[in-house]
């Protein structure tokens, strides 16, 4: 599934599913790189909307706060590139693999908190 295929279904699709992490990730196991990048930047939109609607907001900073730094994850992969190429994601053309797996894990700590929701 590439990128152009990432629709406001298939996100609402993920979202409705994030209690049962299982069909969560079937469903996201198909996906490329590129297209759980896209999701990723989604399901953080909705993660920040659906908490301001509700008793406890979290920001951006609250969120990323569970999550592994750039660096420690760059040190965890043995990455030697500079810090920046991780953290803007632009090494998911020389490295894909290692893209899909960061934000991945990102996805993970975001379905965690939709799911609490």
């Amino acid at each position: 599934m590439s990128v152009t295929d990432v629709s406001t279904s298939m996100i609402e699709r993920l979202i409705a599913n994030c209690r049962d992490r299982e069909t969560f990730w079937q469903f996201m196991g198909s996906l490329s790189p590129r297209a759980r990048v896209v999701i990723h930047d989604h399901l953080w939109a909705a993660l920040i909307e659906q908490s301001r609607s509700g008793n406890h907001p979290l920001s951006r900073e609250d969120i990323a706060s569970h999550m592994q730094t750039s660096t420690d994850y760059q040190r965890r992969m043995g990455c030697t590139e500079p810090v920046y190429v991780c953290r803007r994601k632009t090494c998911i053309n020389s490295n894909p693999g290692c893209t899909s797996q960061k934000i991945s894990e990102h996805i993970e700590i975001i379905r965690q908190h939709l799911s609490a929701n």
